[in-house]
């Protein structure tokens, strides 16, 4: 069975990475159909890493371990971390950590359970909402200052009972993962008509939640695309999704327009304001964290350039959002589908993207794709996720390599790139810059 495998989002640096070469990145001309097919799929993944409130927090979170990890470590006396770094001894005490070490635990059960893709279903035998009780007493145990009742329901989960050529009588977790590569790859299909036959889960897991519980309304894949795009405004997708459809197969409401479902959602479910209140509450955090770790007193040009880059992206989104809330499932609504792409292109741009051979494919995005890296790159540091045989390289070696960047040196970024000052200002290593910028100099990091 073919397998997609062309691409894959990095939702905490909002980069694509591609397994074909892409040598003009503005006409993709020398594309295959299938190519095109896999852009579009990892495109609409960024369109939804800066448009949903699942996906916004879980970017936030990420920058502000990062952040975290930072301070943590310029405050402390120690003068040697070994890595990995144990957080939890590190933030003893600190209700932000506790904070976040709980939005942490909500994103395993709702934004990726970390499932293996399942190549063919059988049949779905059960859909139904569960609670997780071991994540429940964790948190709780951890919990400071928290509503607990609220923590609970934020427990509540969809399982997805099935039967496979491989195992019977197992389960699957519809969660935002789920839902988020079945609205990918339905459109990419309706796109560009794609003959690549994926794993059934996650890429068909909706159409076969709705095939099982509304027959109905899953003859129309635009349907099961809005109510993937509309369920994704919500921080626990998964039940919503789940619940929304019930709702909608218990009135017997069938839309056959996009507006004739907007309308059902905000008369029935939620008034539109509050429906977008999860997303604007997020944003505005998510905001004040990227200028906190993307400082505008930096005098580095990309990381400036980096952080209007950002909030440029986010604010032309929530324009976006605001003014047509399926304005991703107008992709496959539209008369022409290119034309509207180009057009989300034009307002939202195109993140940076890497290829096969670790080239920037869009060259005029080199001066801060870098900066975007900077954050996974940190953390890969300090939670020891590299190569146990070369345990400091930077994860940005290979980039850096390809690329010819000015400030790799093969010697210091594989053994210790935080102490990384060469070229000129505009080009310092960003690892460097930052263990200067959050106080770390004379901070160093070893592996007993």
């Amino acid at each position: 069975m073919e397998k997609i495998s062309t691409g894959i989002f990095l939702p905490d640096s909002l980069i694509i990475h591609l397994s074909f070469p892409v040598n003009n990145w503005k006409t993709c001309k020398n594309l295959t159909e299938e190519e095109k097919a896999a852009f579009l799929h990892e495109y609409i993944h960024y369109l939804q890493a800066i448009s949903f409130p699942i996906s916004l927090k879980y970017l936030c979170v990420s920058l502000q371990i990062v952040q975290l990890y930072l301070n943590k470590i310029a405050l402390s006396k120690e003068k040697r971390f070994e890595i990995p770094i144990n957080f939890a001894k590190l933030a003893d005490k600190d209700v932000n950590y506790s904070n976040l070490e709980i939005q942490k635990c909500l994103f395993d059960l709702h934004f990726n359970y970390n499932q293996n893709e399942i190549d063919t279903i059988i049949e779905i035998t059960d859909v139904s909402i569960k609670t997780d009780n071991i994540i429940f007493d964790y948190i709780t145990s951890i919990c400071k200052g928290n509503d607990i009742e609220s923590l609970q329901k934020n427990m509540e989960y969809v399982s997805i009972s099935y039967l496979s050529c491989e195992c019977s009588n197992n389960e699957y977790v519809l969660d935002a993962h789920c839902i988020k590569e079945s609205m990918a790859y339905m459109i990419e299909k309706e796109v560009f008509h794609s003959k690549l036959t994926p794993p059934d889960f996650p890429y068909n897991v909706c159409l076969y939640v709705c095939k099982k519980l509304y027959p109905a309304f899953s003859k129309k894949t635009w349907r099961i695309v809005a109510l993937c795009e509309i369920s994704l405004l919500f921080l626990n997708p998964g039940v919503w999704f789940y619940q929304i459809l019930i709702k909608m197969r218990d009135m017997s409401f069938l839309p056959t327009t996009k507006n004739d479902f907007i309308s059902y959602i905000t008369q029935n479910i939620f008034d539109e304001d509050m429906l977008l209140d999860p997303y604007l509450d997020i944003l505005s955090e998510l905001k004040k964290t990227i200028d906190t770790l993307y400082p505008s007193t930096s005098q580095i040009e990309c990381i400036n350039k980096t952080r209007i880059w950002l909030h440029d992206v986010l604010k032309n989104m929530h324009i976006l959002r605001n003014t047509d809330l399926l304005c991703i499932t107008n992709i496959i609504l539209v008369d022409s589908p290119l034309k509207y792409i180009k057009h989300l292109v034009a307002k939202l741009h195109i993140p940076p993207i890497i290829d096969k051979d670790n080239i920037i494919s869009n060259p005029q995005d080199k001066d801060y794709i870098f900066s975007l890296l900077i954050i996974k790159s940190l953390m890969d540091l300090f939670e020891k996720n590299g190569n146990n045989d070369t345990p400091f390289q930077c994860s940005m070696y290979k980039i850096c390599q390809a690329n010819n960047s000015p400030v790799f040196d093969e010697t210091i970024c594989s053994t210790h790139p935080w102490n990384n000052t060469k070229g000129p200002q505009k080009y310092t290593c960003l690892l460097g810059v930052y263990w200067i910028l959050f106080s770390l100099t004379g901070k160093e990091l070893y592996v007993n």
